[in-house]
């Protein structure tokens, strides 16, 4: 399998779940600023935590389906973030941290 076709797998993931679910990540995202996606790629982490550890499929749920979940979830940010600051996507950036609401700026930053 080559890159392209692992990009192909998640733009097909991609526009399933926005299908199913809407675009509820970027609403997320609207909502609660950066904290939302640490929060969901966490999860998936510890998802992908369990299933190397136990050695086990979750139902409905392998390692690829996770990893490529996860990788859809940076995406997303990244397409987020983008909105806000598209000349400098650098974290760090006192401006594009300014996306994130400012009760979490003072716990996070």
């Amino acid at each position: 399998m080559e890159f392209k076709d692992v990009l192909t797998e998640m733009e097909n993931i991609y526009a399933s779940k926005n299908a199913d679910y809407g675009d509820s990540f970027k609403l997320s995202l609207d909502e609660h600023g950066l904290i939302a996606s640490i929060v969901r790629m966490e999860d998936k982490l510890n998802r992908l935590k369990t299933l190397v550890k136990n050695k086990q499929e979750v139902k409905d749920e392998s390692i690829a389906d996770t990893l490529l979940d996860l990788a859809n979830y940076s995406a997303m940010t990244y397409m987020w973030i983008n909105k806000f600051e598209p000349t400098n996507m650098g974290i760090a950036n006192q401006d594009c941290v300014n996306v994130v609401p400012k009760f979490i700026q003072t716990h996070l930053f």
